[in-house]
């Protein structure tokens, strides 16, 4: 079968799973492919989860750490996962250089909720940070276990997000911390007031029995500020990462709000390639849940 006949088929494929939402992501989507098949290269789907949590240890004074599960159903990806069976055989059975990467989000605790374990001593950091790289490989270990016992994603790969970091580290000197603390005086400037005014709008509500913080009590409007600023400084520099680090990747959007996490990753790759990373929303668009 000829490049051009793969392409057209593959992004027929795309089309029929994939939600058009207006925001330029199908030309980037078509790009990536038809930049793999003429290579003969991975098309890399790229698949977000978050570690499932204990909330009531997030401010453990002691064992902080435990607040990374080790369960881990009940994921985010969970409901998901029956669709990206069918569409991951779809698309391999018309071009099998079609990769899945499902990366755990792990650091949250440590960029965004701890605010990098500030309350403790350097030495002290360096012990609870070492703790929870054992919480996160471990949950690493029973995620890969569950994906394997229950759904059939054959070559699926499953990436920590504090291990990759490490990795890149390792290979260039590069440290997502150094470019993390460059980037988050300035996040302000890269969304729209609605944009931080809307996150805190959800968040403030889900503390308490039934909520997302299931054990926790709500923490100052001012932590939560700086929780969100954070949060948007951490998406923003991923998403750079991933653009630079995983050719033709294609990130598949699972999260709540979709287009406003979309638009989380885009701007520092924005700003120094003028492009953006593509997005698939294989699972629909929601724009009013939260995670």
């Amino acid at each position: 079968m000829n490049e051009e006949i793969i392409v057209k088929q593959l992004q027929a494929a795309v089309k029929k799973f994939n939600i058009e939402t207006g925001h330029g992501f199908s030309e980037l989507v078509t790009n990536a492919i038809r930049q793999a098949v003429s290579t003969n290269q991975q098309v890399q789907l790229l698949l977000f989860t978050c570690s499932t949590i204990n909330s009531g240890f997030m401010f453990s004074k002691t064992e902080p750490w435990e607040y990374v599960s080790l369960d881990p159903t009940g994921n985010n990806l969970e409901v998901d996962l029956p669709r990206m069976e069918q569409i991951l055989k779809e698309l391999r059975d018309i071009y099998k250089p079609i990769d899945l990467t499902i990366i755990i989000g792990n650091t949250d605790p440590y960029y965004m909720y701890l605010r990098q374990l500030v309350d403790f001593g350097p030495s002290e950091r360096v012990r609870i940070l070492g703790q929870f790289a054992k919480r996160w490989k471990e949950y690493k270990s029973q995620l890969e276990k569950w994906l394997r016992e229950n759904y059939s994603l054959p070559g699926a790969r499953v990436v920590s997000w504090y291990q990759l970091e490490k990795d890149i580290m390792t290979r260039s000197g590069r440290s997502f911390e150094t470019e993390f603390n460059l980037v988050l005086p300035k996040i302000g400037t890269y969304f729209e007031p609605a944009d931080f005014e809307w996150e805190m709008g959800k968040l403030v509500t889900h503390f308490g029995p039934g909520k997302y913080f299931a054990n926790l009590e709500r923490p100052p409007k001012v932590l939560l500020e700086e929780w969100i600023r954070r949060k948007f400084a951490e998406y923003a520099l991923q998403g750079k990462w991933l653009y630079e680090h995983y050719p033709n990747a294609i990130l598949v959007q699972n999260e709540k709000p979709s287009e406003l996490r979309s638009k989380m990753y885009q701007p520092l790759i924005a700003e120094k390639y003028g492009v953006g990373l593509p997005v698939a929303y294989f699972f629909g668009v929601d724009n009013a849940g939260y995670q």
